[in-house]
């Protein structure tokens, strides 16, 4: 824990933020600069927690505007609320964990033809592990965020905004950090948020939600990997036969399910259907070639097997509607074969796959492989 920094003032807060009742124990909670994490912070201590703020500087930057995920101005808005909560703000600097682990991996995948997802790796691998070490060495009693998700029974549970729910991000947190862990918003919407947000004189509240990776900083995903020599040789587009139908400027510019600018003798329009980083090779197949029955996943992981095979569901991408799983079998090496009572469509290597029972709480995930 390089840095750490205390809020500018211990006093000042709106009298509808003082504590309400007998004091619930104490907090760490994970305060990005955003809205969402200001009124989680907000919420508990209306209902008598004792809260820490804790900002993990992962990737500082200064944006044109200012704003944004991980901007220096984050960090600034971060403090200013704590100052108005009246609790105690720090500042734990993570950025080597999260540039080798976070960007470099992402990186790293993208040159290995694997689409990860770094907010499932940065939650797992960073954020949470980072402010289960604060409560221990502060002795907090919790851990919060301001996720949309839920935990019942133990177990990690879908958001009840589907719009906004978060726990595809968090499906690899182990039980025993789950028991500590607490989601202040699980319960409501973004609109909810953001009016209990004026109601309590937070001055972001209007502030605009975070959309891209914050290390992209603010560029398209694609320039950001070929200013860094991933995905910028062109190669050559082939049907699933390996016959060529044309080319391609670059692997970084092309994901799997999307419409590829080339003709076809057919005249029927071609999708990409899966990206070889290999041979530098983009296969391209019609548009209902990009819905998968099946596949197989790897580095599983099932935080309960408490389930029938009848109840499972499964998300493949980040928002993306849930789909019943018709069979999981294991394979001797460990691997798994998914099968589903529907396709699902441009699903690529190295996304997360989350399983969910009865459409609802989370029982395990793994890597699309």
């Amino acid at each position: 824990m390089a840095l750490v920094v205390d809020s500018l003032s211990r006093g000042a807060y709106h009298g509808n933020m003082r504590s309400a009742g007998q004091n619930k124990g104490k907090v760490i909670v994970g305060l990005s600069g955003g809205i969402d994490s200001a009124v989680a912070a907000a919420l508990l201590k209306q209902q008598g927690y004792e809260v820490i703020g804790v900002t993990l500087s992962l990737f500082a930057y200064a944006s044109e505007d200012g704003k944004g995920c991980c901007s220096f101005s984050d960090t600034i808005d971060a403090t200013q609320v704590c100052d108005l909560l009246g609790i105690e703000h720090l500042v734990f600097s993570r950025r080597k964990s999260f540039a080798s682990e976070v960007i470099n991996k992402y990186i790293e995948g993208h040159k290995n033809g694997e689409v990860v997802n770094p907010c499932v790796t940065c939650n797992n691998l960073i954020k949470i592990p980072s402010l289960v070490q604060a409560a221990i060495q502060y002795k907090a009693d919790h851990v919060a965020t301001g996720h949309y998700a839920n935990i019942e029974n133990g177990l990690l549970t879908r958001g009840d905004d589907r719009s906004k729910d978060q726990s595809y991000f968090l499906w690899d947190i182990p039980k025993n950090i789950l028991s500590r862990l607490l989601f202040p918003l699980g319960k409501m919407t973004k609109p909810e948020v953001r009016k209990l947000a004026e109601e309590m004189g937070i001055h972001i509240a209007k502030k605009p939600d975070s959309v891209d990776l914050c290390f992209l900083e603010g560029k398209r995903a694609s320039d950001y990997l070929a200013a860094r020599g991933v995905g910028i040789a062109a190669g050559a587009i082939v049907d699933q036969s390996g016959n060529k139908l044309g080319n391609h400027g670059g692997l970084s510019r092309v994901v799997v399910g999307q419409r590829l600018p080339i003709s076809s003798k057919d005249g029927k329009p071609k999708y990409a259907l899966k990206v070889l980083s290999d041979s530098n090779t983009v296969v391209a197949g019609d548009h209902n070639d990009v819905y998968f029955n099946s596949f197989q996943i790897k580095n599983v992981e099932f935080h309960d097997t408490d389930f029938r095979i009848e109840d499972l569901y499964a998300v493949c991408r980040y928002q993306t509607d849930a789909v019943r799983v018709k069979s999981l079998v294991k394979n001797e090496d460990g691997t798994f074969l998914v099968e589903f009572e529907t396709p699902v469509y441009g699903v690529s290597k190295g996304q997360s796959i989350v399983f969910y029972k009865h459409d609802k709480h989370v029982v395990g995930g793994g890597i699309i492989q």
